[in-house]
């Protein structure tokens, strides 16, 4: 039965918070997971280097633009 002092769907607010809580760990859970599962698969092997030598985007070798350097400190 209904008590007087009870809020008219206070049981529908907390299913769906208790919903939200639980959607959320599980969320995080599986983000946590597929971080963990990229940052593995990323270390498992290097990109093999091209052949010959770098070029820019436009085409040009990267020597013959010494004031570019990458993350490596390599042109």
């Amino acid at each position: 039965m209904h008590q007087m002092n009870e809020i008219p769907g206070m049981h529908m607010l907390a299913t769906c918070l208790l919903v939200a809580a639980v959607s959320y760990w599980y969320s995080s859970e599986l983000l946590t997971a597929l971080r963990l599962f990229v940052s593995d698969s990323a270390l498992d092997g290097d990109m093999p280097e091209p052949e010959g030598n770098r070029r820019s985007p436009q085409g040009v070798p990267y020597t013959d633009l010494p004031h570019i350097v990458n993350a490596d400190g390599q042109h």
